[in-house]
C-alpha cells in the first residue's frame, strides 16, 4: 500500500467534471481520479480546511460517526476495473475495524475531514499513475 495525499484538485473548463490528483510524499508520479464537480468541491473544501456556513454531507457523516463513537481509520483505493476505481473505507468502533465499499471521491472527502490516511494499492498506482510533470501549476 502506498500512502498518498491530495496534491491538487482541478476542475475541467466546461465544469462537467474534475480531477483529483493523489500523490505519495516521495514520488513524482500522481494518481488522477476523475470525479464530479460536487465531489471535487467537497474534496477541495476539506483539503484547504475551509469553513462552510452549514455542514456539507461529508461533515454531517463525520458528526454522526463521532456521536456513535466511531471514526474513519483509513481509506484504501484498492482496485481499477474498466476505468473505474474502487475503494474501501475502514471504520473503527470500540477498537473493532470494519470496512465498507465506497466511491473513491466519498472516501477521500471523509478521510480529509477525519484526518485519516489515504492509501492506494501498489498495483492500482502502477497501472494508473502519471508523471507529476504532466499537470501544470
Amino acid at each position: 500500500m502506498i500512502l498518498v495525499h491530495v496534491h491538487k484538485v482541478r476542475f475541467l473548463s466546461n465544469g462537467s467534471a474534475a480531477v483529483v490528483f493523489l500523490k505519495p510524499a516521495h514520488d513524482e508520479r500522481v494518481l488522477p481520479l476523475m470525479v464530479g464537480p460536487a465531489e471535487a468541491t467537497a474534496i477541495a473544501i476539506a483539503a484547504q480546511e475551509m469553513a462552510t456556513p452549514r455542514p456539507l454531507t461529508h461533515d454531517l457523516i463525520i458528526e454522526i460517526l463521532k456521536r456513535l463513537e466511531m471514526k474513519v481509520a483509513r481509506v484504501l483505493i484498492d482496485d481499477l476495473k474498466d476505468g473505474t476505481f474502487y475503494s474501501q473505507i475502514t471504520f473503527e468502533t470500540k477498537g473493532e475495524p470494519w470496512e465498507i465499499d465506497s466511491r473513491p471521491s466519498d472516501a477521500v472527502a471523509l478521510a480529509l475531514r477525519s484526518r485519516a490516511p489515504i492509501y492506494v494499492m501498489e498495483h492500482v498506482f502502477e497501472k494508473a499513475a502519471v508523471s507529476g510533470e504532466t499537470i501544470s501549476e
